[in-house]
């Protein structure tokens, strides 16, 4: 498997999301592996898929998983996160079910406010 390793890096003092990839390591400044423990910096890996709009998916972004029925309509909406754990990205499409679509929406550290929405408007 060939994917793409890249990495954004988010700074709470400057709120400021910082991209890099393997070829630019340098973007990230001060944000070390010893950073990011101590929460000076918050660092996220691509997880190699994109949302329904062509976005790159990142851990820490808040992801629309939403399913149509046969008209068209809108059956499940659920604003979730995107977390890295046991091994993998989730949510996976098919942990909310074959057929949804995913579109990112924001992320956890800049619009926090997102996951508060239990049920959003069809």
């Amino acid at each position: 498997m060939n994917r793409e390793i890249k990495f954004r890096a988010w700074y709470p003092k400057d709120k400021k999301m910082t991209f890099s990839d393997q070829t630019n390591w340098g973007a990230f400044g001060d944000c070390e592996m010893s950073d990011a423990q101590s929460g000076s910096c918050h660092l996220m890996q691509f997880t190699g898929r994109k949302d329904i709009n062509g976005k790159e998916i990142y851990e820490g972004d808040i992801v629309r998983g939403f399913l149509r029925n046969g008209l068209g309509d809108v059956v499940l909406n659920v604003n979730v996160p995107v977390i890295f754990k046991n091994g993998c990205f989730l949510p996976h499409i098919s942990w909310l079910g074959p057929g949804t679509e995913i579109e990112v929406i924001g992320n956890i550290y800049e619009n926090p406010e997102l996951l508060k929405e239990k049920e959003v408007s069809k």
